[in-house]
């Protein structure tokens, strides 16, 4: 009976090393998984830009079309998917809609 109660303990705890191999293995894997998603995001810039109002409430109209849609978006978001949409566009095409655009003053406006 010496013997089997001994066997029996012995692997037990073979079992339960196994057991905490695993979990360190899976702890291991989350942690390199979160250094490598950490490390592939992009660096930002801040910058800012003059809108005129039209363009301030295209923005908001485009955030609440967004909405509908169930995607909450941010201005910035849709500036970039709009920058997206305006690369993936011909030459000809871009030009066209660039051509349309009011010009506006560069810099801060004027304070009244």
């Amino acid at each position: 009976m010496k013997s089997a109660l001994s066997d029996s303990i012995k692997a037990e705890t073979k079992t339960v090393q196994s057991k905490f191999e695993i979990a360190d293995n899976a702890i291991e894997d989350k942690q390199s998984t979160k250094k490598e998603k950490h490390q592939t995001t992009k660096k930002v810039v801040r910058d800012s830009f003059t809108f005129p109002v039209e363009d301030i409430n295209l923005i908001g109209e485009l955030k609440n079309r967004s909405l509908k849609c169930a995607i909450n978006a941010t201005k910035s978001e849709i500036i970039r998917a709009g920058l997206h949409a305006l690369n993936a566009m011909s030459d000809k095409e871009l030009v066209k809609i660039l051509q349309t655009l009011e010009k506006v003053k560069t810099g801060r406006p004027e304070k009244s």
